[in-house]
């Protein structure tokens, strides 16, 4: 596999940045019992071949209200086997956008951040992952679109 990452800095305060990760994996030999060759019935798990990120920041100059920040990013990742012996086990491809707006020292306050965030702001449905209990295919779901308010001051 390979997996390159790509960062730059646009302007002063601006910088925008990727990543990109191939793999394809093959088990070498797999056999059963009774020696056979069962390897075409193997998949490497959790290994999903494509994936990348996208993500751009932004950091203003000290103003009379504080430093803006802001965060925009996006992860998308391919589909991947659950369970290495059962090619019916697939968690499918999905993409993630996030995004925060932040102000620091705030009104001059050093140490004083708010921001605002959202994660999933799509609210794609997605598995975490997936699995078999005894016969039954079994999921667990990604978290939803979520959103909130961060306050913090740091001493």
């Amino acid at each position: 596999g390979i997996e390159a990452d790509l960062t730059a800095l646009l302007f002063d305060g601006m910088t925008v940045s990727g990543s990109y990760g191939y793999t394809a994996p093959k088990y070498k030999k797999v056999v059963d019992l009774g020696g056979n060759d069962v390897t075409s019935r193997f998949n490497f798990q959790h290994a999903p071949k494509n994936s990348f990120t996208l993500s751009a920041d932004y950091k203003s100059p000290e103003t009379p209200v504080g430093i803006v920040e802001a965060n925009v990013n996006y992860a998308w990742q391919d589909k991947y086997f659950g369970v290495a012996s059962d090619p019916r086990i697939i968690t499918h491809a999905y993409g993630l956008l996030g995004a925060r707006l932040g102000l620091s020292n705030v009104a001059g306050i050093e140490g004083l951040r708010v921001a605002v965030w959202g994660r999933n702001l799509t609210n794609a449905n997605y598995y975490r992952n997936h699995f078999p209990v005894g016969d039954v295919a079994m999921a667990m779901f990604g978290e939803p679109r979520s959103t909130g308010v961060d306050l913090s001051m740091k001493f």
